[in-house]
């Protein structure tokens, strides 16, 4: 089996079988995912137009800067 990647996943290709091309989709109009590196993390998001994505930003912000605050008085 060869590997194909793209920049979300890695996806295993049979003999004779060639990957064209694959992305992600949803039906939902925000989709917010977390990606654990062990030493660090970040966030992947797919954002319908009707959603403001710097909303989204400053939402996600918020929510870690309550994280941190939480984080430090524990």
């Amino acid at each position: 089996d060869m590997p194909a990647s793209n920049e979300d996943a890695t996806v295993s290709v049979s003999d004779g079988i060639t990957l064209l091309d694959s992305s992600e989709r949803t039906n939902y109009p925000l989709d917010l995912s977390v990606n654990d590196f062990g030493d660090s993390f970040s966030f992947t998001a797919q954002i319908s137009n009707s959603v403001r994505a710097e909303r989204v930003c400053e939402y996600m912000h918020i929510a870690l800067e309550h994280l941190v605050q939480a984080l430090e008085k524990a």
